[in-house]
């Protein structure tokens, strides 16, 4: 969407349900960049980040995210396989 959100975590993020599924909602926007429709953001520090904050869930909850779920987040960052 073009947001460069500085402080991506996984609180940060606010899931709704949704007919269509899930929607989810980005929260504590500012120092957010906004960048114009169709310029490619670089999110690999976004990413990291939240990937750390989703790491972090994990330890704390004894479960870890699948695969799957890992791979749809690189994906929606547009990056294949994550470095360990």
């Amino acid at each position: 969407a073009g947001v460069h959100h500085p402080d991506l975590n996984a609180k940060n993020i606010v899931l709704q349900p949704d007919p269509a599924g899930v929607r989810a909602h980005l929260v504590d926007l500012d120092g957010c960049a906004f960048r114009p429709e169709g310029t490619r953001t670089p999110g690999h520090a976004m990413r990291r980040r939240l990937e750390r904050s989703l790491r972090k869930l994990e330890a704390r909850a004894g479960q870890p995210l699948p695969e799957r779920a890992w791979s749809a987040l690189r994906s929606g960052f547009g990056e294949g396989r994550a470095p360990p």
